[in-house]
């Protein structure tokens, strides 16, 4: 779509004004772009108009009466109102950006909004297959037993969930008959050599809990298991089974969380890695009895001064980090303290009591720690009321992303 600029300007009083960049969307894009332009550009724009506009925009030889408005200084008055006014547009094109981007992307990828698309031409989804697994087990081949076992189709099988996780309930899609002489297999030379394994892997379903009896009873079976194929590389621990000691770590390990900086077993901490942070879009001063955020869950009992940033739970910060977090009050670090989030979080911000800072010292573009090095990952997990996987994987697509090296003094 293109759009003729002089229907737009029919006096000219524009001319000579620098345009935003023009808004394109190549095929396969992940997300749309839709906004016209930001802050600084609708402002330095605006400033840009001043000295063009006319008393009378229909009259090309009328007084331009701002031409002799030479300053641009923020606390300009007229500079403030154009200031403002290009923040109203930039939120506007922002949520304008946001609802293309539901309304083209996300109908296609989110379920609920599949499901009410159905319903609005009386179609009721209904549930397929999302996803299957295969399945090894032995047969008891001790004396007595029968030797044989048959599984029934649609019986339910549950999976042995990752540390933090949720086991997962599969159906069988056939009849299965397992036989103990199956189990032999397993020790038999030549039918391994045919099977190819290159690496025989298992999971620790307790290993943050150290003294639980299912460690031991795992690693006895895999270690059994690992006795009939020789030669072939193993592979047991995750993060948590690495501080179990060296008979579960094997050939190979398999961290995850710490590899992020979270704690996998209580009591050992980790070096920080991942940091979160939040910009300060504006500083804010409130009086006794003033209300912050939805809700109106806070309110100041003395002359406050707050902080907003722009990040909130369409980012993956937890909602439950809202001024009465379970193990609260939650806190970001900002200006070189602690600093606790007050009211609740909200989709796009959150708010942060800064009264003890030094006045002036956070501005407008100031960052605030939300996780890293002063906020750790699992303390954070703990004030939401969830672990450190979690946060980890909410994280949003909104962010600048930015990795560094060890040497770097943080920002991953």
């Amino acid at each position: 779509m293109s759009t003729d600029a002089s229907a737009l300007d029919p006096c000219g009083c524009f001319e000579g004004i620098s345009p935003a960049a023009p808004v394109r969307n190549d095929p396969g894009l992940p997300a749309l772009s839709y906004r016209v332009d930001t802050q600084p550009g609708f402002q330095a724009r605006m400033l840009q108009s001043l000295p063009l506009v006319r008393s009378r925009p229909t009259e090309p030889d009328a007084p331009r009466p701002l031409a002799r408005l030479l300053t641009r200084e923020s606390d300009d008055p007229t500079v403030a109102l154009l200031d403002a006014a290009a923040c109203v547009a930039d939120v506007l094109t922002f949520y304008q950006e946001r609802i293309a981007n539901e309304g083209f992307l996300r109908t296609a990828t989110e379920r609920r909004s599949v499901l009410e698309l159905a319903r609005a031409i009386g179609y009721e989804l209904k549930p397929g297959v999302a996803a299957s697994v295969y399945l090894a087990f032995t047969v008891e081949d001790a004396q007595g037993a029968p030797g044989i076992c048959t599984l029934a189709k649609g019986m339910p099988v549950q999976s042995v969930p990752e540390q933090g996780k949720l086991p997962q309930t599969f159906e069988t899609s056939g009849e299965i008959v397992a036989r103990a002489e199956f189990n032999a297999l397993l020790g038999d030379r030549f039918t391994m050599e045919g099977l190819n394994v290159t690496l025989l892997m298992s999971h620790l379903a307790c290993a943050d809990d150290p003294s639980h009896p299912l460690n031991a009873k795992q690693g006895a079976a895999f270690a059994a298991v690992r006795a009939k194929m020789p030669g072939i590389p193993a592979s047991l621990a995750n993060s948590a089974g690495i501080f179990l000691g060296d008979g579960f770590t094997h050939d190979l390990v398999r961290p995850g969380i710490a590899l992020y900086g979270g704690s996998p077993v209580a009591g050992e901490s980790m070096q920080p890695v991942a940091y979160l942070e939040g910009t300060v879009m504006q500083v804010r001063n409130l009086q006794p009895g003033e209300t912050v955020g939805y809700g109106a869950t806070w309110t100041a009992e003395r002359p406050s001064r707050i902080a907003i940033l722009g990040a909130g739970y369409k980012d993956g910060v937890p909602r439950a980090l809202s001024s009465k977090a379970g193990d609260g009050p939650a806190q970001v670090f900002i200006g070189g303290k602690r600093c606790p989030i007050i009211g609740r979080v909200s989709m796009d911000m959150m708010a942060v009591d800064i009264t003890g800072l030094i006045p002036l010292s956070i501005t407008r573009g100031t960052r605030a720690e939300i996780l890293g090095g002063n906020i750790p990952i699992d303390e954070a997990a703990g004030w939401a009321g969830t672990i450190s996987y979690e946060l980890l994987t909410r994280l949003g697509s909104r962010y600048a992303m930015h990795y560094t090296g060890l040497e770097s003094d943080h920002r991953a």
